[in-house]
């Protein structure tokens, strides 16, 4: 476990330097210690994370939504408007009018995991701005893009247990069952994020004495050492974003069985 203990004091070293200049990465790192706190709960306290965790929340940004939003910012501003308000910060309201223009044109632009991400964050905000299309199609790329699809479910999963501080309801039987499915394929095509996500989902599905989940974990751990060193020259969101979902997925692993120091 030293070397997922080493890639934890990195990640939270790089946090305050890059956070400022970044509204993507922040969001990331954001959501990142927020899982920490409810997923390995001794990691986030050992670190100190919530000091951390608040000083990336209170970092200043333009909050507002405009239409010259890129997807990723457009998705970033959601995530923290999200976090600011579990943590009691002020949340900007945006005109419930303009989201739906702007997820309308990102639909049109077949944007629809981001649209439908934006859409279920503002939702969780109470403001429901979520298009009908989307709505009437609970998977829509169901045997259409099996990576897609299975993003779609691990994010429904995160989305409905609040990013992992609320407990994962019965009634995702057959999600679980079509993720427990896809292991042997993400493992064998070596997909990490993935194979991180569908880890955290089967864990927080009493999953974590399958086979599915160890293979994957050892997938990971096999693979963590590609991962490292992390420097500000390799600040690339969708490596740090495999780099953030692995932690989470090894140190829920971690803390059930081990103690770190």
């Amino acid at each position: 476990m030293k070397t997922i203990d080493y890639l934890i004091k990195q990640l939270i070293d790089l946090i305050t330097p890059v956070s400022s200049s970044n509204i993507t990465i922040n969001a990331l790192f954001s959501l990142t210690l927020h899982s920490f706190a409810a997923y390995a709960p001794s990691i986030f306290c050992t670190y100190q994370a919530e000091k951390t965790l608040s000083s990336l929340l209170s970092q200043t940004f333009p909050l507002h939504f405009h239409s010259d939003l890129s997807a990723d910012e457009a998705l970033a501003i959601a995530d923290i408007l999200y976090l600011r308000q579990q943590y009691g910060l002020n949340v900007p309201v945006p005109s419930k009018t303009l989201l739906i223009n702007y997820l309308d044109n990102l639909l049109e632009e077949n944007n629809l995991m981001y649209c439908w991400l934006i859409g279920e964050l503002f939702n969780l905000l109470n403001i429901d701005v979520r298009l009908p299309e989307i709505k009437q199609k609970p998977r829509p790329y169901k045997n259409k893009n099996k990576v897609y699809d299975l993003y779609w479910l691990t994010h429904l999963i995160f989305l409905e247990t609040r990013y992992l501080h609320q407990p994962l309801l019965n009634t995702f039987t057959s999600e679980i069952i079509d993720l427990v499915g896809a292991s042997n394929w993400i493992i064998a095509t070596k997909h990490l994020d993935l194979a991180a996500e569908v880890a955290i989902c089967l864990d927080i599905a009493g999953k974590s004495h399958s086979k599915e989940y160890k293979h994957l974990i050892e997938l990971l751990l096999a693979n963590i050492l590609t991962l490292t060193p992390i420097s500000n020259a390799e600040m690339d969101f969708d490596k740090m974003h495999t780099i953030s979902v692995t932690l989470v997925a090894l140190v829920g692993f971690s803390e059930k069985c081990y103690s770190l120091k």
